[in-house]
């Protein structure tokens, strides 16, 4: 599966763009250094 996170009131989907074409639509924007802390630790950064 996916990788996800939430943040805010939207999902981020992380590594999207080894997906092969099954990416859910919406807007994209990279992926930024709280995303990775986020997905390593599993703690939110506030």
């Amino acid at each position: 599966g996916l990788r996800t996170r939430r943040t805010g009131t939207s999902i981020a989907v992380l590594g999207i763009d080894a997906a092969d074409g099954r990416a859910p639509e919406g807007e994209r924007r990279p992926a930024n250094l709280e995303d990775v802390f986020v997905l390593l630790t599993g703690e939110e950064i506030d």
